[in-house]
């Protein structure tokens, strides 16, 4: 990331071209790229880790903080993400999903609770028959 005036910027790691944060692909130098879970930088996915995850999981190093990270499960299934998960560190649903992919799930497990929250009352609240 470069801080030009105090703004954040992504960079490709290869050829040092601003890129957007979700880019998939570098349109200078077509290197593969996605987003670190660590450090939430653009990363190239051309450095992979010589051990395999968990269930065969390609692993790949962020080149701009060193950590391991493997493709999000969205894009495994079919969906777009271009972000990686983290492949170390504690266990659990995070290790599953990117930081964005984890967000969007939480929110919407959240709309469905207050609307299952608001049926209930409002059935509590409705006259009697």
């Amino acid at each position: 990331m470069c801080y030009c005036q105090g703004v954040r910027t992504p960079q490709c790691p290869k050829c040092s071209l601003e890129v957007h944060a979700s880019a998939s692909v570098c349109p200078s130098c077509k290197t593969e790229l996605a987003q670190c879970a660590w450090c939430r930088d653009v990363t190239s996915l051309g450095t992979i880790d010589e051990t395999r995850g968990r269930f065969g999981r390609e692993r790949y190093v962020c080149d701009r903080c060193g950590r391991l990270g493997q493709r999000c499960r969205t894009l495994l299934i079919g969906g777009y993400c271009n972000g990686l998960a983290r492949a170390e560190g504690r266990l659990g649903f995070g290790r599953q999903l990117c930081a964005s992919c984890t967000r969007s799930m939480f929110d919407a497990a959240k709309t469905v609770a207050a609307w299952t929250l608001i049926g209930l009352v409002g059935s509590r609240l409705r006259p009697g028959k």
